[in-house]
Parts: C-alpha cells; structure tokens; sequence
C-alpha cells in the first residue's frame, strides 16, 4: 500500500456579514489550519473572494479534487461558506457521501448574524444540520435522496 497524505480541502469565502476577525479570510484560514492539525490532516486552502454563487472558481477546484480522490476531508468555518441555498448545499453534501469525503465546520454550534435571526434562517440552519446527519448516517442510495429532493423542490 502506497503511503500519502491525508488531505482537507479548506474553503473560505468572504462574507458580507463580517462582525468578527474570525469571520474574515484570514480568520477562516487560522481556524481551518487549527481543525486541520487536530485531526492529522494536512490542509490545503481553497479561497473564493466573492458572494456565493458568483464565480466561485475555488469551490469549483475544490469539487475536482474530490472527484479525484485525494480529498479525505471538506472542512468549512461554518456550513453557509459553502451555499446558503438549501438544495446547492445538498447537492455538495451528496457529492461528498458518494466520494466518501466528511464535511466538518470548525464550529459546529449555531452562529446566526443579525440579517439570518428571523424564522426562515433558523429554519434553514436546522433543515442542514438535519439533512448533514441524515446523508451522514443513512444508507439510503443517494439517487433516492436526490429523487426526493427534486420532486420536494
């Protein structure tokens, strides 16, 4: 067996809520390298400069790495670095169980900024940490989920 790296492909992306140090690039990028260290992974940063959606390149190398399989691990400051959208985030959250890559945020307690504080956001935050444990722990195949999905959208 050939010996190699374990890698965590750590996404940043700018937030336009930034109300912390730790919320910017640079914030995100100590806390993923920390996480990193802790579980013996060697990172690699993938950084979008942008809002989600628009031309998020580094998300989108980041994807190719985990069909390449040398992504063992995805790890995010916080689970809306990725998307927002509930069904974009599901669709990454599906991709990574079907490549076997683990999703972690550095913080998995609810952090909610003034703009998400309403009904609908909490209802978000919690329809994702729900679909996370059920794609993590179901033995569903995945068409099933995104056959539900699609017709639930």
């Amino acid at each position: 067996m050939e010996n190699y790296e374990k890698v965590a492909a750590c996404y940043c992306r700018s937030s336009s809520l930034v109300t912390r140090p730790d919320d910017s690039i640079e914030g995100q990028k100590k806390r993923l390298a920390e996480l990193a260290a802790r579980r013996n992974l060697t990172p690699v940063f993938f950084i979008d400069r942008c809002a989600a959606g628009k031309h998020q390149v580094a998300l989108r190398k980041m994807i190719v790495g985990v069909k390449a399989g040398w992504v063992v691990a995805v790890l995010v400051s916080s689970y809306d670095r990725i998307s927002r959208k509930l069904t974009d985030f599901t669709k990454f959250s599906l991709l990574l169980k079907k490549h076997r890559v683990s999703l972690t945020p550095f913080d998995e307690t609810v952090s909610i900024s003034n703009r998400e504080k309403t009904r609908k956001g909490l209802m978000r935050y919690q329809h994702k940490m729900l679909l996370c444990q059920m794609i993590k722990n179901s033995n569903i195949p995945i068409e099933e989920i995104c056959n539900f999905l699609s017709k639930t959208a």
